[in-house]
């Protein structure tokens, strides 16, 4: 019933913005616009991985093993320009892999008054991503650097989607940029679920608001699938972020979450929420000889109630880009090492493993609307408990070859 309502929601909200951005010029003579853009994703893999996490395995990445040609990805991405100071996004998305292959990843109207200042205000109402990463600032929250998104990132693409009230105040200084933010959310009592009972993985999916994750194949749970993006008590979470910039040193972004749920508490269709805290930081900096680095770690708790006791994790995963621009063709490599510590006191599946990860990507810009890329993935991981609840380890691979349009 909830899902329905924040469809109907989410929908109008998206149509509105088409309609008003398309209204006359108010006395002031600013003309309201509005502009569609987008991306799509036609890829080959070849992987010798584990069987998926989206078939109900516990592998690591999204392709699993064999050969797969297909569209991978598509997204439009709406923007009205209502007012000198208000705006309107919205971004559709198609996943073929996703129970919901068409769904909205993004939906907000954004308040920012015009300022001459060095202090400006900016408010967003809605579905949005928060700000954590100088990775993912591609259009449709793409990766500008690799296929595979960091394992801190793919979560974050699946699971964390605050819908609320987002206030930020930024100062613009001589020499660095500062940004603080603040905000209250719902719609996020279920985040955490699919982390704790998969493990993180590495992909390049985004779940939409009404998207659900696929949980492994373990005991009673057959085909069962977790829907992050649910509210079970009606208490909000909260989110506070920072940002400090410089040409000379680099950017430095911080985020920290709570979304408010109290552990185990029931939700009205089935199911039970999940309590998960966690920080993420990161630091990006141009070095001398034009290499691009970025290091980004999180951490967190997840838990909720199972068999009279609590059920989760403590997580943790740190990762390294680096990058070189050489003309039109960008390589990149990221190392990323990630870790889950099992908190659980009830007879539950063994919830902890350890693993690294290594991408190692190439892209070739052609023109600003087509890029090729090139990329190998390998990951290793042990699990405590996998198929039986029994230790397992993984050793994975996967070459990837993408044509992506962006417009």
């Amino acid at each position: 019933m909830m899902n329905r309502i924040l469809r109907d929601v989410y929908l109008t909200a998206a149509i509105s913005g088409v309609l008003l951005s398309s209204t006359t010029a108010n006395a002031d003579d600013f003309k309201p616009f509005f502009d569609i853009s987008g991306l799509a994703d036609v890829k080959i893999s070849f992987g010798d991985t584990e069987l998926s996490t989206f078939d109900g395995g516990f592998g690591k990445t999204r392709e699993g093993d064999g050969t797969n040609v297909r569209l991978s990805q598509a997204a439009l991405i709406g923007f009205g320009q209502l007012t000198p100071s208000l705006s309107a996004v919205a971004h559709i998305q198609y996943n073929p892999d996703l129970q919901d292959e068409v769904d909205i990843f993004e939906a907000f109207l954004r308040y920012r008054p015009v300022s001459t200042g060095r202090v400006r205000y900016t408010t967003k109402l809605g579905a949005f991503i928060p700000h954590v990463s100088a990775e993912n600032k591609g259009r449709g929250w793409t990766n500008l650097f690799t296929l595979t998104n960091s394992a801190a990132n793919t979560w974050i693409a699946e699971e964390v989607r605050p819908l609320g009230l987002d206030f930020t105040a930024e100062y613009r200084g001589d020499t660095f940029d500062a940004e603080v933010g603040a905000s209250v959310f719902i719609n996020n009592d279920n985040s955490g679920a699919g982390l704790a009972l998969r493990g993180f993985v590495l992909n390049d999916q985004n779940v939409g608001i009404f998207g659900e994750v696929r949980i492994p194949d373990v005991g009673m749970r057959i085909g069962q699938t977790q829907a992050p993006f649910r509210e079970g008590d009606d208490s909000p979470g909260f989110a506070v972020s920072a940002r400090l910039s410089s040409e000379d040193y680099g950017e430095f972004i911080a985020y920290y979450s709570d979304n408010g749920a109290t552990a185990g508490e029931p939700f009205s269709n089935g199911g039970q929420a999940w309590d998960t805290r966690f920080l993420t930081a990161s630091y990006n900096h141009d070095l001398p000889g034009g290499v691009f680095v970025n290091l980004q770690g999180l951490v967190g708790t997840t838990e909720t109630i199972a068999n009279g006791g609590p059920l989760g994790t403590n997580f943790s995963t740190i990762s390294l880009l680096l990058a070189k621009e050489i003309g039109d063709l960008q390589l990149a490599t990221r190392g990323e090492l990630f870790d889950q510590n099992d908190t659980s006191d009830c007879p539950c599946p063994f919830l902890g493993e350890t693993g690294e990860a290594l991408t190692v990507a190439a892209t070739y810009r052609l023109g600003d609307h087509h890029r090729f890329i090139g990329e190998y993935l390998h990951v290793s991981s042990d699990r405590e408990g996998a198929t039986a609840n029994q230790p397992a380890s993984f050793n994975e691979n996967v070459f990837q070859l993408a044509y992506r349009l962006v417009f």
